[in-house]
């Protein structure tokens, strides 16, 4: 698993790899973020740098060396770039630790770029989509044990992701908590941007949501009941005592957010137009519908501001 006849100072930048032709050789140093299971001498491999995702498929590793590819180990990997369904890989390849101090990316929230071209440009990077909404979850083989395919839905289109038995098996809790999901159930996702003829995002984590309503929904909403909504920012009161009174809307109606807690960094980031989950109850004080005793959170998505209605007439 050791490389000793490529010269070290050939190692490639993430732009050259990428920009390097199938089937050619390759030299890459990178991060390892996580691994499948290893068997007969080869591991899968799940890798980063500072500038994008490597996939290194069946990675020729001892077992006595798959034990030490923790995450944020510094690697160097020689083999060929490699495609397969879409996915960019790197095959037939050997390793050797380089040493450096541990480097564990960041997960990049991509939800707005679901069903846009620039989706495949953050292939292979540790990823978060949030709010997605479960269509189907189906069993490889008919039954729990192996992959689970699961199909969400987010902005009218729907996505394939995919819990990977050698990556989350049957005994982590991460495969159970997916395989109780159901249909209609809001979920944000965490996982690594695999390709298989589309985005098939290899799931690490989930959290189930409690549902977000409609602006129908919440308007139907009995008074004091608890309430989930999002919704842009189309103006804000002075912050003060940890609390920040925002007026928001979507393309059906209008929210006011009484005394919502905040703190004054998340409310420099409140700005016109951005998109916000709110979490609150909703009440009435002199005819004045408002959500009050609220939390947020920011939500990644393009900013979007109101057209004014002209209601003299009413």
């Amino acid at each position: 698993t050791h490389i000793t006849a490529i010269s070290h100072s050939g190692v490639m930048s993430y732009e050259e790899y990428m920009a390097a032709e199938l089937q050619s050789e390759v030299l890459v140093e990178v991060y390892v973020q996580a691994h499948q299971s290893w068997w007969d001498n080869k591991i899968t491999v799940y890798a980063a740098d500072e500038d994008g995702g490597y996939y290194l498929y069946e990675m020729a590793c001892s077992e006595e060396d798959a034990a030490k590819l923790t995450p944020g180990t510094k690697i160097r990997v020689h083999g060929y770039k490699g495609e397969w369904a879409g996915e960019i890989e790197i095959v037939d390849a050997t390793f050797e630790f380089v040493d450096a101090q541990e480097w564990v990316a960041e997960p990049k929230d991509l939800t707005q770029y679901l069903g846009t071209e620039e989706l495949i440009k953050y292939q292979n990077q540790a990823a978060i989509f949030s709010g997605l909404t479960v269509e189907a979850i189906e069993f490889k083989n008919g039954e729990p044990g192996d992959d689970i395919y699961v199909t969400v839905g987010y902005n009218g289109q729907s996505f394939s992701f995919c819990v990977e038995r050698y990556l989350t098996g049957p005994e982590t809790d991460l495969y159970k908590a997916v395989s109780a999901l159901k249909a209609g159930d809001v979920v944000d996702i965490d996982g690594f941007l695999y390709w298989y003829q589309g985005v098939n995002t290899h799931i690490t984590g989930v959290k189930k949501l409690e549902k977000v309503m409609t602006y129908a929904e919440y308007d139907a909403a009995e008074m004091d009941a608890k309430v989930i909504i999002e919704a842009y920012v189309q103006g804000k009161q002075s912050w003060w005592d940890n609390k920040a009174t925002v007026y928001a809307q979507d393309k059906d109606g209008a929210y006011f957010m009484y005394e919502m807690a905040c703190t004054e960094a998340d409310y420099a980031k409140l700005e016109v137009g951005t998109k916000i989950r709110v979490t609150g109850n909703k009440t009435a004080w002199e005819g004045e519908v408002e959500i009050v005793d609220a939390t947020f959170e920011i939500l990644e998505a393009e900013k979007w501001v109101a057209e004014a209605t002209d209601v003299t007439a009413l």
